[in-house]
């Protein structure tokens, strides 16, 4: 299962090249069936739930391998960016209850724990995995997924064990990580070292302000981001599922290029959809590079799209497009498979058909409403980028469907009397808007409801939407009122109640490192500092500036690089008047 130890056979097998270089010289070890193996004194291991090692694991003698016929497959190079040890932290002693530490690493992390084991031989330390404590200071496991059972019928908790040798050691796992701020120790370890692991993607972009809200928020979604970037994956949690899942990484792709150097690793990414891209209908999966999980035609599948959409706009270059397009044109006609008169009514067959998702009351969007407004949206991007790489023809096709589809959201779904779509609930006007519908009163309808409202009551794809129309109609001062506020269905009240990382639920329950709902994180750049690019260029070449300082907020700066240079962008409030710093390539 997604939340369990997947199998892929019976049998262990590897089939490997290596190429070094070094200077001129280029040497390749590739595996041919000289390897010999032994088992060694890591005695378990499972990416989701922890690693066991014997210390006192007697090896055997070396066996020569068992050679098996060729895969009908080529090898590729692996590409993207590697899970490096990013640094280190020193955790703090709780307390001790029950013949157990409890520690607190101060911020929920991605990674491992190192600590000295000088137990006799045969005696066991355990350590145990959590983000957050019970009431009583115990350990929580249910966000983490202790509710979830693995196939071998054991609750999903993080935990690793090393069973002592004869003389003192370090313990440190090989093969898996964990995701965690809080851990506690059984038996004779010490001098824990909480170790930080994940891609080595640098913080490149830079905002600060005088806002705690938006400052939060930032810093918050890195380091969610990261804590959830691992083989070049961009995974939805990094501990009960661990899954490239299609919704959330094309959601908060942009606030990610945009923060981080992700370029190689969205390159990857994206080989990943279309390697599990169906051959036969041109579903996209929920997850990349495995095929599984729940999600939906459009807010997850279309990430074959948006994601080299994006890259194209954040670094300006056009190989992702031209490599996904005959996907994407494959992916296009499957949606149309899945419409009744014009509207995305179903995906796979006992499949989910997701609209949008974790909403803060239950779902009351309806899906083919979500589905359809954001495929109208999505084929305006590739009707953006199609002249860029010699696909002009497909322009009016793209834009034939569009109207196909326009027309049966209005007759469904807007109500000529009032001007709401779907009446107005959870972001539904701002979908509307979205895909070119609508009018003048649905604008004001939507400024004027999110204003009364105060909070976000929109999925993680609503979200993003709504900010992203609100900016667009000036109304700068809802957003932030939105981002700033510290009611449930906002980004402060997860920090009022000791968030480190962005939850999964506005309410708090399940995961809480899931980083989609910070998608949002790229109108702090686009939206109040203005930072946009011109129609049908990338890479900032082509910048307007159109910046909207919220009138509670004095100062906000912002910058990120681009291939020519460093774009920053700085205003400030004094006496009444704004200031504005620009400086361009």
């Amino acid at each position: 299962t997604a939340e369990g130890p997947p199998t892929y056979g019976d049998i262990l097998k590897t089939i490997y090249c290596l190429e070094l270089t070094t200077g001129d010289e280029r040497v390749r070890i590739c595996s041919d069936g000289s390897e010999v193996w032994r088992d060694s004194f890591i005695r378990y291991n499972n990416l989701f739930t922890g690693e066991i090692h014997d210390l006192s694991f007697i090896p055997g003698p070396e066996e020569k391998v068992c050679v098996l016929p060729n895969e009908e497959a080529i090898l590729s190079p692996q590409t993207g960016i590697p899970d490096r040890l990013i640094r280190t932290l020193v955790p703090r002693l709780l307390w001790e209850r029950d013949g157990r530490r409890i520690y607190d690493a101060g911020e929920n992390i991605s990674g491992l724990v190192r600590l000295k084991v000088s137990g006799g031989p045969g005696e066991r330390v355990v350590l145990r995995f959590v983000e957050e404590l019970a009431a009583n200071g115990s350990l929580d496991f249910e966000s983490t997924g202790a509710h979830y059972i693995c196939t071998s019928g054991r609750k999903q908790i993080q935990q690793d064990e090393c069973i002592c040798g004869e003389d003192p050691a370090v313990f440190e796992p090989k093969f898996c990580w964990h995701t965690f701020r809080y851990f506690d120790i059984e038996g004779p370890g010490t001098e824990p070292e909480v170790l930080v692991i994940h891609s080595d993607a640098p913080v490149t972009g830079r905002f600060r302000s005088d806002s705690e809200g938006l400052n939060f928020l930032y810093e918050t979604f890195i380091r969610t981001q990261l804590n959830n970037m691992h083989g070049s994956i961009p995974s939805d949690c990094p501990h009960r599922e661990r899954l490239g899942y299609t919704g959330d990484g094309q959601v908060a792709a942009m606030a990610a290029m945009l923060t981080l150097d992700t370029k190689d690793f969205y390159r990857k990414w994206m080989q990943d959809i279309l390697d599990t891209q169906d051959i036969e209908s041109g579903h996209v999966q929920h997850t990349a590079p495995f095929g599984g999980g729940g999600g939906g035609p459009v807010g997850w599948g279309g990430a074959i799209a948006v994601v080299p959409y994006r890259y194209f706009k954040r670094c300006g270059d056009t190989s992702l497009l031209e490599l996904s397009w005959v996907g994407i044109e494959k992916w296009i006609r499957y949606i149309q498979s899945r419409m009744d008169d014009g509207l995305i009514v179903r995906e796979e067959e006992k499949g989910w058909c997701l609209g949008d998702w974790v909403t803060l009351e239950p779902i009351k969007i309806p899906e083919p409403f979500v589905n359809t407004c954001l495929f109208i949206r999505y084929l305006d991007m590739l009707t953006e980028v199609a002249p860029l790489i010699g696909k002009e023809q497909s322009v009016a096709y793209f834009r034939k469907i569009q109207e196909l589809c326009r027309k049966a959201v209005r007759e469904h779904y807007f109500d000529d009397t009032t001007g709401h779509f779907c009446g107005g609930v959870q972001g539904a006007d701002a979908y509307g808007l979205h895909a070119g519908m609508g009018d003048e009163r649905t604008e004001k309808l939507l400024v004027e409801r999110y204003d009364a409202l105060g909070h976000f009551d929109t999925g993680f794809i609503g979200t993003d939407v709504l900010l992203e129309e609100l900016f667009r109609l000036g109304a700068h001062e809802t957003a932030y009122k939105l981002l700033s506020s510290e009611e449930m269905g906002s980004f402060l009240y997860m920090k009022r109640h000791g968030a480190t990382t962005l939850w999964e639920r506005w309410d708090g329950k399940e995961s809480h490192c899931h980083p989609m709902f910070g998608g949002c994180v790229r109108h702090l750049f686009e939206g109040f500092l203005g930072i946009r690019q011109a129609y049908g260029t990338g890479g900032y070449r082509d910048v307007t500036l159109e910046p909207q300082l919220p009138e509670a907020v004095s100062f906000m700066e912002g910058s990120f690089p681009t291939d020519r240079g460093m774009v920053n962008v700085s205003l400030r409030r004094e006496d009444g008047n704004i200031s504005c710093d620009v400086r361009l390539p």
